[in-house]
């Protein structure tokens, strides 16, 4: 059984996956596990949910990596600068560290093994609907692998953002709303809004997943080894 989750909003799917045993099985499967989940739209391939996405109302896809005529990354692509509202994520057969990487450069909100367990698939689910990404621990660990290696000692990072900007990209990266930022500064929601506005303006980053980026590669945010296990 899946765990509890908060949101009480129908969240609209839509899927893009080439085979369509494995298609019509995660529909079944998360149908079966969570009312609330509703599957707006299934594709064959890049190039038909492309041309269908915008009639849907799907909020997220769920996208397979290798699919004939548009595979995944060029989906994505095309699709983020179409519709940059619609969120991604990546369901990928080997998810290896270059696939995550690369999937969350190109603005993946997360990237799941088709190995994972519905529960995980699910939680990825409302994570990105509510959070606006999802990072697993092997995720976490490629990240933060790859902020490592390109982080250059000699390179001094600006100081861009104010103490209480830091405090709050802290609290973004560990996976907080804004209504729990505000109670957990003593800050109206509005402020926290604000703040996150102006993060996302000087780190040029477009949403929370370039953000998590951002942070770990500029150690303004270090995942916490029990953070991921």
């Amino acid at each position: 059984m899946t765990k509890a989750h908060s949101s009480s909003k129908r969240i609209n799917l839509a899927i893009a996956d080439d085979h369509k045993i494995l298609r019509e099985a995660i529909i079944s499967c998360l149908h079966k596990e969570d009312a609330k989940i509703k599957f707006v739209l299934e594709a064959q391939d890049g190039s038909q949910l492309l041309e269908k996405i915008g009639n849907s109302n799907a909020s997220i896809v769920l996208l397979d990596i290798s699919m004939p005529v548009l595979d995944g990354w060029q989906t994505m692509q095309i699709l983020n600068k179409k519709d940059p509202e619609i969120k991604v994520i990546i369901l990928s057969m080997y998810n290896a560290e270059f696939q995550i990487i690369k999937g969350i450069q190109l603005g993946a909100r997360a990237v799941i093994s088709k190995n994972s367990s519905v529960d995980k698939l699910i939680d990825a689910i409302y994570a990105v609907h509510t959070v606006g990404y999802y990072h697993d621990k092997k995720t976490s660990i490629a990240l933060h692998q790859n902020a490592l290696n390109s982080f250059s000692e000699n390179k001094e990072v600006p100081s861009i953002l104010t103490k209480r900007e830091k405090q709050i990209l802290h609290a973004i990266c560990s996976g907080n709303t804004n209504l729990e930022i505000s109670e957990q500064l003593y800050l109206s929601v509005r402020t926290i809004e604000s703040h996150r506005k102006s993060i996302l303006q000087k780190t040029n980053t477009k949403n929370v997943a370039e953000l998590v980026v951002f942070a770990i590669k500029n150690r303004l945010y270090i995942i916490d080894n029990d953070e991921i296990e």
